[in-house]
């Protein structure tokens, strides 16, 4: 077992500090009366806007059925729509209310987001975004 300890501390020191950053950059979105999630879902459509459903899951690491029960609450709130883009691909897209929301929350959020990462230097910064890839598979490690 000794021989495992250092995933056991790697491991755990990822997981708290995932909750930490989560709960400190997260935890200031009350401003909208949005969940973590719909706020990723909103994000993601602020860099990517339309997207379909599977393209939103996919950037936020959630479940299309998961995307997809928080598109529905989103929709509740005229913070989306779903509509047919030019390539008759079913596609949800900000509301101009949405793109408000977001416009006026996101300047926040990503001051937040620098100032929480300034506290790595930005060789230390590309090395956690590959390893993160890593984890994801989505990078080889070469």
């Amino acid at each position: 077992m000794e021989e495992n300890l250092i995933s056991i501390q790697a491991f755990s020191a990822l997981r708290k500090s995932a909750c930490a950053l989560r709960y400190e950059v997260y935890g200031k979105i009350s401003a909208g009366d949005l969940t973590v999630r719909q706020f990723a879902v909103l994000e993601a459509l602020h860099r990517t806007d339309p997207a379909t459903v599977s393209e939103l899951a996919g950037e936020i690491a959630l479940s299309a059925a998961t995307v997809g029960r928080l598109v529905a609450g989103l929709e509740k709130r005229n913070l989306v729509v779903r509509k047919r883009d030019e390539e008759e691909r079913n596609v949800v897209a900000l509301t101009t209310a949405g793109g408000e929301l977001i416009n006026t929350l996101f300047p926040a959020h990503r001051q937040l987001v620098e100032k929480v990462m300034g506290r790595l230097t930005e060789a230390e910064q590309a090395n956690l975004s590959r390893l993160c890839r890593r984890f994801m598979g989505r990078d080889s490690g070469a």
